[in-house]
């Protein structure tokens, strides 16, 4: 209840109190006479009755508004708490595009099938190899660093470069998507650095000296490399790296 309220309801109740002490005084003028309107009681009930009612309407009034307030705080609590849930939802499906991303790299596989020496009565295969995540990823570029230097240590062995590079590519234009969505879609400031954080050290950790590689070995102009040229530049440009 506000200050005013109390005011006016105190101001109410002592006015009944000082109208029983008037009202029973004897007259000070005919005019005020009330002793010839039959007993004091139902005078004075007449007399303040109109009071006391114009005080229920009044408390009924402060408690109609009161409820709309209690309403309005209501209304206001549920926007918020759905706002909450909207900016929140925002936030964990971003951090699960991430955490996709990374899964992405952990189930990397690059198989490495190795030529089988033939002699005069058996044949004798090496088992295939399969390389997995960052190792994956390392044993692809060591491959191609070594076709670049016209080296030979690999050539007995047979393997697929192509996808790998696919997978890789794929790697970067998620991240570099993910950053935009981040940036634009995420209001809160701490989440947004925190995610972005976590993304520039994910990408310095575990893709960018690939990527140096694989544009190093296939040449920069070459057209398939323009797409992981172009996110390569964007990750220098944003995070300085």
């Amino acid at each position: 209840m506000k200050k005013q309220d109390i005011t006016i309801l105190s101001i109410g109740v002592l006015l009944i109190f000082i109208s029983l002490y008037l009202f029973t005084r004897p007259a000070f003028l005919s005019s005020f006479d009330f002793s010839s309107t039959g007993q004091v009681g139902d005078t004075i009930g007449g007399i303040s009755a109109p009071i006391l009612n114009l005080i229920g309407a009044y408390l009924v009034y402060i408690s109609f508004q009161a409820q709309l307030e209690a309403n309005r705080i209501q209304a206001k609590a549920l926007n918020d708490e759905k706002e909450r849930a909207r900016t929140e939802g925002i936030y964990q499906k971003y951090i699960s595009q991430f955490e996709d991303i990374k899964k992405t790299l952990r189930e990397l596989e690059f198989v490495v099938r190795f030529w089988a020496d033939y002699s005069a009565e058996t044949v004798s295969p090496n088992p295939p190899i399969v390389y997995k995540g960052i190792n994956a990823l390392n044993e692809y570029t060591a491959r191609l660093v070594a076709r670049k230097a016209g080296s030979t240590k690999y050539d007995r062995q047979n393997y697929e470069l192509y996808s790998m590079y696919l997978n890789y590519e794929f790697m970067l234009l998620s991240l570099h998507d993910l950053i935009i969505n981040v940036e634009t879609r995420i209001e809160d400031s701490t989440d947004q650095e925190y995610l972005l954080s976590n993304i520039k050290l994910f990408y310095n950790s575990f893709l960018k000296v690939f990527g140096e590689k694989i544009i190093d070995s296939y040449g920069a102009e070459q057209p398939e490399m323009l797409e992981i040229v172009k996110i390569r530049d964007f990750m220098l440009s944003k995070f300085g790296v």
